[in-house]
Order: structure tokens, then sequence, then C-alpha cells
């Protein structure tokens, strides 16, 4: 009998998981195209070194804010022609007890870059699907979505 009252009271337990979609430079294009928010796609770097600071862990739906330095190119109608050199706010996100990571900005990246009253905000949820690396793979597809509206993203 308790082994049976055990059973059904890990049943009435709410179970909670996040399931992400691999990353993907299309998906995040159309992600922001089909916003309401305003949204520029950047491809390029940061300068410097900044400190990115952490969401506090097993805090629901915290997150950090730090001040990163980016350089490189908007998407426009002819491709990642606009420069760009600008301040933007870096978020990472929790989504209830999942956290963003902070994602790799040695290298070039790509990101949905939202535009703010407070200024240009790169958020990280905690499927990491808003910085991606720049893989010549995954600028050609992201910028055949673009301008041929091919946007057909890997299966996962």
């Amino acid at each position: 009998m308790l082994r049976i009252a055990t059973l059904f009271a890990l049943a009435a337990t709410p179970v909670s998981a996040l399931s992400c979609l691999p990353p993907d430079p299309v998906r995040m294009y159309e992600a922001a195209r089909d916003s309401d928010e305003t949204f520029v796609i950047f491809k390029g770097h940061s300068v410097g070194t900044a400190q990115i600071r952490l969401p506090p862990r097993n805090v629901p739906d915290a997150s950090a804010i730090s001040r990163i330095r980016i350089e490189g190119a908007s998407l426009g109608p002819t491709g990642f022609s606009d420069p760009v050199e600008a301040q933007v706010s870096l978020v990472l996100d929790c989504t209830n007890i999942w956290c963003a990571d902070p994602p790799d900005l040695s290298g070039e990246f790509l990101a949905a870059v939202q535009a703010t009253s407070q200024g240009p905000v790169i958020t990280v949820s905690p499927c990491a699907d808003n910085v991606l690396p720049a893989t010549e793979d995954g600028v050609a597809r992201l910028l055949a979505c673009h301008a041929t509206g091919d946007c057909r993203a890997p299966l996962p």
C-alpha cells in the first residue's frame, strides 16, 4: 500500500523540463523577422574584454545584464553591409530555473539585437538561440533566407 501511495505522490508532482531546438541562424532570423519587436541581425565580434555577469542559479526567472561593445555589420537589403559599432546590453535570461550560459564571444558571431528605448539589447535564453557562431554555412543559409525567402532550417 505504501508503494502505491508513493507512486501516486510522485505522479502528482509537476515535471519540469526545458526542450530546445538546436540553435540555428535561419531560425534566429525568422524569429526576429516575425517578432512584434524590432530586431537587427548582426554579424561581427565583441571589442575588449567585458566581464559577463551570470544570473543567480536556482532563482526562477532571474537575469543578469552586462555591457559589451560590438563591431561588425547589420543585415540590410544587400547582406551584411551596414557598419555597426555599438555598446549593447547583453542579458542572460532564465526560464523557470534554467539559465543561459554566457555566449562565446571570442570569435565572429551572429546575433539578433533588439532595438529598445534603453538602447540595443541581446537577450540570451537558456536555449542559446540568439547568439551563434558565424559559420560559413550558417551565414550562407541566413543570407539565402533573407534574399529569397527560402528559409528551411535543418531538421532537429
